[in-house]
């Protein structure tokens, strides 16, 4: 039997026995910022974090790129807060443009728990929350 080593990268490919696998591998709102340093660690779900585009690229996107491309991530989820007054669940520029175009993605996206609802009542982003699903 084959044992598996810890390389620091999260889903490469692993073996057991003498059977290669690729486990699901999905990202979490790393690419707007949750639990990337953005935030205090009580920050209220309804924050809104200010950084530079140049910032987002350089510093917190690249271990999502990482997932997304090195790990082949099946699923993305985005976070509760906004960055620079959009929320990540309704950012096209973050989930479409980059992830989905930049970095070939074609899984799943999804929000976090009461993502969608705060786009509405906690940011105000959406007139009423049937808009937040829409957007």
């Amino acid at each position: 039997m084959e044992a598996s080593v810890l390389d620091g990268q999260h889903g490469s490919e692993k073996t057991m026995g003498n059977t290669a696998f690729a486990p699901c591998m999905c990202c979490e709102t790393q690419i707007s910022g949750g639990g990337c340093g953005f935030l205090p660690h009580h920050s209220p779900p309804s924050a809104t974090i200010k950084v530079s585009l140049q910032d987002l690229a350089d510093t917190y996107q690249p271990p999502l790129q990482s997932c997304v491309e090195q790990g082949k991530a099946s699923g993305i989820m985005c976070a509760y807060n906004c960055v620079n007054g959009v929320p990540a669940c309704a950012d096209f520029n973050l989930l479409s443009l980059t992830a989905r175009g930049k970095w070939g993605f074609n899984g799943y996206i999804v929000s976090d728990y009461d993502a969608v609802k705060i786009m509405f009542d906690g940011h105000g982003y959406t007139k009423t929350l049937e808009d937040a699903v829409v957007d």
